[in-house]
């Protein structure tokens, strides 16, 4: 992830000492957080003190198969931080972000995945989610179907500015990077 240089990069140095919080700055206004079974879920200090203070977007990865109290837990943690409006939960495991669905039925959530498969739209819509796919895994025709069906898209991670440009032309509406400015 890409650091911007700014004064979030200081206060980030106190987080590399501690890896487990998952922390990494990105640019364009987004801070990408890790929630983990091996780091005691999540540390709400990361939103408290980088995003909250510097007025970042949180970008939640719930890396583990978590137990539905287990994400009801992350998510009272930042809500005590009044800041659940301006978090984007992302998993790769499908029932992590069923079980934010049943609480949280209008939270930001997208689908971590690495390949796009046929039933991917009627999973998405099921539970009213979002996707983040491996931008090599899309197609132009993929993105009309997504777009079509109202679901919001995130590629990762695009570090060619001809992949960039390549797939904001299709009409992708986020594109996570190492290096695109």
């Amino acid at each position: 992830v890409s650091r911007a240089g700014s004064a979030v990069d200081s206060v980030c140095e106190d987080f590399e000492q501690r890896p487990e919080l998952g922390c990494a700055v990105s640019i364009n206004n987004i801070l990408h957080l890790s929630a983990s079974l091996q780091s005691g879920l999540f540390d709400s200090v990361c939103i408290s003190v980088l995003c909250k203070k510097y007025d970042k977007i949180a970008v939640l990865e719930l890396k583990n198969a978590f137990e539905q109290e287990q994400v009801y837990e992350i998510c009272e943690k930042i809500e005590a931080l009044e800041y659940m409006d301006k978090v984007i939960f992302i998993s790769f495991c499908y029932e992590n972000l069923v079980f934010l669905r049943e609480k949280y039925p209008n939270q930001a959530a997208q689908f971590l995945v690495s390949k796009y498969s046929e039933d991917l739209i009627e999973k998405l819509q099921a539970h009213n989610l979002d996707l983040d796919i491996r931008h090599t895994a899309l197609t132009e025709e993929n993105v009309k179907e997504l777009k079509a069906a109202g679901i919001t898209i995130n590629v990762w991670t695009v570090d060619d500015p001809a992949d960039g440009e390549r797939l904001a032309a299709w009409g992708v509406d986020y594109i996570t990077t190492n290096i695109l400015e």
